[in-house]
């Protein structure tokens, strides 16, 4: 992170009610005038907050019709967060960068050239499971790593803490850890949210929720609703499509 970025997260961070919005972002995304009901200030003060926080990227939006969405980004905190962990050798766990890193190391120039900021994908998909929602909804936690296939290591173990603010994370034989996604809302056996990165890159926001409907008894439809956006590569939809498509077969596959 270069001086001029760092100065702006630290002048984020230097106002209470921008730290206040950190907070309630942090939880759930929430619109601008969702944000501006929860100060005692004028409308035009809370979005001046807003544009300094979005200038620090620690913010992030999204247009939804004549709304505006805003978003937590934790990658700059996390980048001020390493910069003097590293002084003293401490173990890196903001595993938000080292994705960031490793995925860089990847990617080409031209490769490069094909994100565009501000960019966005939605995906969609439901499978149909013959078993009650409890079972799969067990399968979403408790025995997730029994059957999640993608893996950034190699003989790695998954574990997805079913609690509010609970991680959704990888841990390599070595002892290094990737964040797949942290918990926002749990509905036992009807709903999980998350927010995590699940691997993309740079200033991107995702967001996955698991919907659980049990039309029959014994047969559960399982809804997969991904959301992301941000410096989005064109590729990256066709990608997770296909990497969702896998997942949600082996659910089935294990479960039945």
């Amino acid at each position: 992170m270069g001086t001029d970025n760092m100065s702006k997260v630290f002048q984020a961070l230097s106002h209470p009610i921008r730290r206040t919005i950190i907070d309630l972002l942090s939880k759930q995304p929430l619109t601008t005038g969702e944000l501006c009901e929860q100060f005692d200030v004028s409308r035009y003060a809370v979005m001046k907050h807003l544009t300094i926080l979005e200038s620090a990227q620690v913010v992030l939006t999204r247009k939804n019709g004549r709304e505006k969405i805003n978003y937590f980004h934790a990658v700059p905190l996390q980048e001020v967060y390493r910069r003097w962990m590293n002084q003293f050798q401490a173990d890196d766990a903001s595993s938000m960068i080292n994705l960031k890193h490793l995925f860089k190391k990847k990617e080409s120039d031209d490769c490069m050239t094909r994100i565009q900021e501000n960019n966005s994908f939605h995906i969609v998909q439901e499978i149909c499971i013959q078993a009650g929602r409890e079972k799969v909804f067990q399968a979403l936690t408790k025995d997730i790593n029994k059957w999640w296939s993608i893996r950034l290591f190699d003989q790695s173990e998954l574990v997805a803490e079913s609690k509010l603010g609970g991680k959704f994370y990888e841990t390599s034989a070595e002892g290094k850890e990737a964040l797949w996604g942290t918990l926002n809302l749990i509905k036992s056996n009807e709903e999980l949210h998350y927010n995590g990165a699940l691997g993309m890159p740079g200033a991107v926001n995702s967001y996955y929720i698991y919907k659980l409907k049990e039309d029959r008894p014994n047969e559960t439809i399982l809804q997969l609703d991904h959301t992301a956006f941000g410096m989005i590569d064109s590729s990256w939809e066709e990608d997770y499509e296909e990497g969702w498509n896998r997942l949600l077969h082996d659910l089935k596959h294990f479960i039945e």
